[in-house]
């Protein structure tokens, strides 16, 4: 009997474990929810506007694809572009711009000059001191933000993650895994309850032979019982 109660108990404490476990499921499910939703943000907001997302999210992810900044940056790095004041910039400064093809380029402040309309703007170069500049110059608005850290070697994979196709997978493969889980969790719960119903129906036969036992009369009793009744008859 003292087994059964134990195996009662420990049914308990297991299914209280799995409420707790389930609790922080649903909080790490939140949120992934809401990191999921900023990413999705994020991504939209950097291909309606990229040379304004540092500005109003503080800051920016871009992926080094071409050999021009090598040694300092190369091909794959991720790098972190951050808000900065454009009438600060420096000669020596790495610095993320658009283009004249409206592509995101990281290159070296150069030199400050003016375009043909007399607005304020800067000239860039690659890293190599002997390549001549580049040809554009880069005004306020173009401007995106300054050079402020990187992830070696991990742009390969934040491409795919930061596409659209990747970010259909991401949530795919997310739910999926939520509905696996929680499918092979049904039949263990209720299983778990057959048992629990199953213990407490037999600790009920135990406890009732138990009463059926004690209400029988003692061998003594029954010997003195019979002598009692032969010698009334």
């Amino acid at each position: 009997m003292e087994t059964k109660k134990e195996e009662v108990m420990a049914t308990e404490e297991k299914t209280k474990k799995e409420k707790v476990k389930a609790v922080f499921g649903w909080i790490g499910y939140v949120a992934s929810l809401i990191v999921l939703a900023y990413l999705i943000f994020y991504f939209v907001f950097n291909l309606v506007s990229p040379n304004l997302t540092a500005r109003y999210m503080g800051f920016k992810g871009y992926v080094i694809l071409t050999e021009s900044m090598e040694p300092e940056l190369v091909p794959n790095d991720f790098v972190f572009i951050t808000a900065y004041d454009f009438d600060d910039l420096k000669e020596g400064d790495i610095v993320a711009f658009v283009d004249p093809n409206n592509n995101v380029v990281v290159h070296y402040f150069a030199e400050w000059t003016v375009n043909e309309r007399g607005d304020a703007c800067f000239r860039t170069r690659p890293a190599n001191p002997e390549a001549p500049m580049d040809y554009w110059r880069i005004t306020k608005d173009k401007f995106v933000g300054i050079y402020s850290g990187k992830i070696p070697k991990v742009g390969g994979f934040l491409r795919v993650v930061g596409s659209p196709i990747g970010l259909i997978a991401i949530v795919v493969i997310g739910v999926s895994v939520y509905l696996i889980v929680h499918i092979f969790k049904k039949p263990n719960k209720g299983k778990q309850e057959e048992i629990a119903q199953a213990v407490a129906s037999e600790e009920n036969i135990i406890e009732a032979e138990a009463e059926v036992v004690k209400e029988e009369p003692k061998p003594e009793e029954k010997k003195k019982n019979l002598k009692n009744k032969d010698f009334k008859s």
